[in-house]
């Protein structure tokens, strides 16, 4: 390959998208940051990719999209600089590890396959701000260490296991300010809980939960809720527009509001954007 000076693409990614790997990491070893690295059209990253990209020199943000095995994960979590990591999904038997020694790591999204020992490891890595581990398996000592996490701030657990009694545990992470609790079996009990227990809370996704109308007017006691996430797939939510713009009109700080599967006429996302700034309704 001829050596050419690396350029990123529209949205600033330099990119990784074909085999083989080392070339392109020559090219981007003459980088001394690299600012947003993506992984694509590689159908898994492993082991042998990982070290080729341990070589480069500092990377800030990387997005993997593409499988990634554990044991390149937790050789990748050790880039130097790394602030934002994003992975589309784990595969392979070996053990993730490595998270401890990430000193840099802000934002981490894994939304796939994380087993309850990964997100131990993860949880293992004490700056994270913003955490997504959708579909994850969590247990009690999983939300133990979630909660330990000192400046955890935003925290994504769609469509994991939680239940009432996990969430009334993280109701205890008075720095939680973004909490997506979305296709979970949360119930009135555990919303009962958060709407006592955090009022820092300034973002909340229910999407997809078994929680009803009357459940919803529990969200009046946060003070500060500016954006919110209700509904269900389409066809399986029967509530009345006129209860639910009544309840969001009737949240005190709310500006933002995503509304899926539920019959919203014209005259009803009239009356909610004349109030908020965003008004989706899917």
């Amino acid at each position: 390959m001829q050596m050419t000076t690396p350029t990123p693409d529209e949205k600033g990614y330099y990119r990784i998208d074909q085999e083989p790997i080392t070339p392109v990491i020559e090219l981007l070893r003459t980088l001394e940051t690299i600012p947003k690295l993506s992984i694509t059209g590689i159908q898994t990253v492993g082991i042998d990719h990982a070290r080729e990209m341990r070589r480069l020199k500092a990377v800030d943000q990387v997005w993997l999209w593409c499988n990634t095995t554990r044991d390149a994960l937790s050789e990748l979590v050790m880039l130097p600089g790394l602030r934002v990591l994003d992975v589309l999904s784990l595969e392979g038997s070996a053990r993730l590890s490595g998270f401890s020694h990430a000193t840099a790591l802000e934002e981490v999204r894994i939304n796939h396959y994380l087993k309850a020992e990964d997100v131990l490891d993860v949880a293992g890595c004490s700056t994270i701000k913003e955490l997504g581990i959708q579909s994850a398996t969590l247990t009690p000592a999983v939300v133990d260490a979630l909660i330990a996490l000192p400046n955890l701030a935003s925290l994504d657990v769609e469509g994991t296991n939680l239940d009432d009694p996990m969430l009334e545990c993280l109701c205890s992470k008075r720095s939680l300010t973004q909490l997506d609790i979305g296709a979970t079996a949360i119930t009135r009990r555990g919303l009962t809980a958060v709407c006592a227990s955090m009022p820092q809370l300034h973002s909340l996704d229910l999407w997809s939960t078994k929680l009803t109308l009357d459940d919803l007017q529990l969200l009046t006691k946060l003070p500060k809720l500016e954006y919110l996430s209700v509904g269900d797939l389409e066809g399986l939510c029967d509530w009345d527009q006129v209860l639910l713009t009544r309840l969001l009109l009737d949240l005190p700080a709310l500006k933002r509001v995503w509304i899926d599967g539920v019959e919203i006429d014209n005259a009803h996302r009239e009356m909610l954007s004349t109030k908020l700034e965003r008004v989706m309704v899917t």
